[in-house]
């Protein structure tokens, strides 16, 4: 949810401090999704395999998207303008909406096999 909401809230950004603010909330929605994936690679992972794992994590996760989008969300800053905010939003919500649904739907099925 912080991620959307700084998406959100960049357009009308007209200060160096309201900038400071919004990556500081990037900076809380990452630490929350790095502090989960951690732990889940930490609970389901061997620990001989745990830096591998989070090698391959790193590498197709992080850097192939990050590379390969550079390009494409350039050119859409450069047609949209900081409209391309509110395309990151809706994006980043359509993502978080996605897996809490089937995070969802997934503890329910488990909640009714073991009952």
């Amino acid at each position: 949810m912080f991620a959307s909401l700084r998406w959100i809230l960049f357009p009308f950004t007209n200060s160096i401090g309201e900038i400071i603010l919004w990556q500081c909330l990037h900076g809380l929605s990452f630490a929350a999704y790095h502090a989960a994936l951690m732990r889940y690679l930490r609970d389901y992972v061997p620990e001989y395999l745990r830096g591998t794992a989070i090698g391959f994590y790193y590498s197709f996760a992080v850097a192939l998207p990050m590379g390969c989008m550079m390009p494409i969300s350039s050119f859409i800053f450069e047609k949209m303008g900081s409209s391309a905010y509110f395309l990151m939003a809706i994006i980043s919500l359509s993502s978080a909406f996605i897996l809490y649904f089937s995070f969802s739907r997934k503890k329910l099925s488990l909640v009714s096999k073991y009952e």
